[in-house]
């Protein structure tokens, strides 16, 4: 009857593990709970403090730029050609009218009191408050001097509706106008009227369309 004799070169290997699994063992005992997760020193909570001020702010300061000036809208009509066309995705300004007041020139995003439900509109904005208005031999006149803005001149207007005669500005009542005055629904029609600062959502200032990819004025 033959006897199993062991390999000699596995004896080695096992005896060597076990040797390794033991100081492993007595190594791991002699270490503290305190060595093992040692506690966070005070410039190291310091510094991850900091580092993590610093990402919030950089968060709130994004959200606080797309909320003020990376509000997008879609030019709908032609009523601004050539300044705006229809389709052009334009750059709002929302927070510009919490500092200035709005003043003539400005493209201004609205939406009419008296139309709630209605998508929000951009027009030139041409008069506003103490400014006496009115259109003339086809020429808007802003305290008796031709407008002009934006390269356009209002000549040659077919229109002039409640501008057919002198037209004094109250107090916080603004007047606008489409750059393509002939073909544009705005102050001078009963459905828009005159509008007042609290109808202003914001000011156009960049479109962001690849044909027409720049600030506008």
């Amino acid at each position: 009857m033959s006897r199993f004799r062991r390999n000699p070169r596995f004896s080695h290997q096992n005896i060597f593990l076990q040797k390794s699994v033991k100081s492993t063992k007595a190594a791991t005992r002699n270490l503290s709970f305190s060595q093992r997760r040692r506690p966070m020193s005070k410039e190291e909570t310091k510094s991850r403090l900091v580092g993590a001020l610093q990402i919030a702010s950089v968060i709130l300061l994004a959200f606080f730029l797309t909320f003020a000036f990376a509000r997008e809208m879609t030019v709908s009509g032609s009523s601004m050609e050539p300044t705006l066309r229809a389709g052009d995705r334009a750059l709002v300004n929302r927070l510009v009218y919490h500092i200035r007041k709005p003043k003539a020139g400005d493209l201004v995003v609205f939406r009419p009191a008296n139309k709630q439900n209605a998508q929000y509109s951009v027009k030139r904005l041409v008069a506003g408050p103490g400014d006496q208005v009115y259109i003339s031999g086809g020429k808007l006149y802003v305290n008796n001097s031709a407008f002009r803005r934006g390269g356009i001149s209002f000549n040659g207007i077919n229109y002039a509706g409640s501008l057919a005669e002198k037209l004094q500005l109250g107090e916080d009542q603004y007047l606008v106008m489409g750059d393509n005055f002939n073909n544009s629904e705005d102050s001078r029609y009963a459905s828009i009227g005159l509008l007042s600062r609290s109808d202003f959502v914001g000011k156009v200032w960049f479109d962001s369309n690849l044909h027409h990819f720049g600030p506008v004025s």
